[in-house]
């Protein structure tokens, strides 16, 4: 008998994600917010520069007229606003700039850019004349706007508009236009200043001492090789550089970093198959506080969200399909709030607590999938294996080979909530890891494991201990 202790943190998860500390833990379970009255296509949250409080905007759709309308919420989501926008595309890519406390909502789909003070109401954005007499106020442009510096950037197809320096953000005048090569599919200020411009010919970035020329925009834009987008919310900035997405990877811009996603290519028994073939065609790109989720709205059934403090990705799913249509955050400035897309069930759910149940009353599986290299020299009967995990009693189920195993996490002296009487409950173990061993007597020479755990915010040990016995060395035959 040979026993070994395989290091799993890097296998597929799925609903597992890094702990921040070296371990692995469940996701936490999703929990209902607000059930929205409609289809959503969009959702935003800003936070006030003055008061820090924090609103809600979020974009549904009438699925028979196709008309959209805007619903602005407090942090409590109580609805304070509405604005109709009028029948719209049915996949519309929303943006948002936000500039001396005024706020630009913009979107090639919309007629009309909207203007208005953070929190409060909106309306058409109306142009203002500029301060230099020699310039000619433009009509507010519609296209894909953001903050670059104190001024707002709009992307018009081709031409990128700057408004004007000052107070108010609606002044644009043609000598503040920046002509691309190929049309602007996505745009925004990164981490470092510069302006990222990604169009259908490339991209291109703009240094942040180029708006630092009085009222013109003027400064060298410069080309990055070797890398494109295909279709809006491929990119986004996040705390650790500009993050895109390639056919397989996303990749840091900053630093050439590479994260592979769909790294499991064993048998499937208790996972998801989460396949992607170009993650550039339908993904969405979404800045976290510590990574990004990559959503397809109604396309797959699932989203990914990649931890960029450690380079790993969790694909997140539940019973009832998740079509990620946008991220909001708290005051705290958490992003624990999302707005999912399914059929019936458009809804703003919250990822902050922990327990077995989702808010579509069903229990959630976390997964871990990842192959042993032993080699095909060597076939072991694969006899046993050892998974640990903090949940008393939790179902813990596991696949070698297609064969599968159940069994539940010990509760010796543990205190469960529900069942126990405190005047009776001795020793109280708390969150200590508990283990399970799984039977299975499968024989490979490249087994896949599956590791499969119910319930959400508890860790998991990062190492499972492996028995095999019955190594059978290949022997090749006499050639004649």
């Amino acid at each position: 008998m040979q026993r070994a202790n395989i290091n799993i943190g890097d296998w597929e998860k799925h609903n597992v994600v890094d702990d921040g500390m070296g371990g692995l833990m469940t996701r936490n379970v999703f929990s209902s917010l607000l059930s929205l009255s409609g289809r959503c296509v969009g959702a935003f949250s800003v936070r006030s520069p003055s008061t820090t409080d924090v609103w809600h905007y979020v974009f549904t759709q009438a699925t028979t007229t196709g008309v959209v309308t805007l619903t602005v919420y407090n942090e409590e989501f109580v609805s304070l606003y509405t604005y109709p926008l009028g029948a719209i595309s049915d996949s519309p890519v929303i943006t948002h700039a936000v500039v001396n406390n005024q706020l630009v909502i913009s979107s090639p789909s919309f007629s009309t850019t909207l203007y208005g003070a953070v929190g409060g109401g909106t309306m058409a954005a109306v142009k203002q004349a500029s301060d230099n007499p020699d310039t000619t106020a433009l009509d507010v442009p519609t296209g894909y706007c953001c903050s670059f510096g104190d001024r707002v950037a709009i992307a018009q197809g081709q031409v990128v508009f700057f408004s004007d320096p000052g107070i108010d953000p609606r002044t644009f005048v043609a000598e503040n236009a920046l002509a691309l090569p190929g049309a602007v599919l996505d745009m925004f200020q990164g981490v470092d200043g510069a302006l990222y411009m990604f169009t259908t010919a490339g991209i291109y970035t703009l240094p942040s001492d180029a708006i630092g020329q009085g009222q013109s925009v003027v400064g060298y834009l410069s080309r990055i090789p070797g890398l494109s987008t295909m279709r809006p919310r491929n990119a986004c900035p996040t705390p650790f550089g500009v993050a895109m997405l390639d056919e397989s990877d996303l990749v840091l811009l900053n630093n050439g970093t590479r994260i592979p996603l769909g790294t499991y290519a064993g048998q499937r028994a208790l996972s998801r198959v989460v396949d992607v073939d170009d993650l550039r065609i339908f993904g969405e790109v979404y800045p976290t506080q510590n990574g990004v989720l990559i959503g397809f709205r109604t396309s797959r059934e699932f989203y990914i969200a990649i931890d960029l403090r450690t380079n790993t990705a969790s694909y997140v799913y539940s019973t009832t399909p998740l079509g990620l249509m946008g991220v909001l955050i708290d005051r705290d400035g958490w992003e624990n709030h999302i707005v999912i897309d399914s059929v019936g069930t458009n809804r703003i759910v919250s990822q902050e607590i922990t327990g077995s149940t989702e808010f579509d009353g069903t229990t959630l599986p976390a997964t871990l999938c990842g192959t042993l290299e032993i080699g095909p020299a060597q076939r072991p009967l694969l006899r046993r294996v050892s998974a640990s995990y903090s949940l008393a009693g939790a179902l813990i189920r596991g696949e070698v080979e297609r064969k599968l195993d159940t069994v539940n996490a010990t509760t010796n002296n543990t205190t469960i909530i529900g069942t126990s009487n405190w005047a009776n409950a001795g020793n109280c173990a708390g969150r200590a890891l508990k283990s399970a061993r799984l039977t299975f007597n499968a024989r490979s020479s490249n087994p896949s494991i599956e590791i499969q755990f119910s319930g959400g915010g508890f860790s998991a040990s990062s190492t499972l201990q492996v028995e095999s016995s019955g190594l059978h060395p290949g022997v090749k035959d006499k050639q004649q």
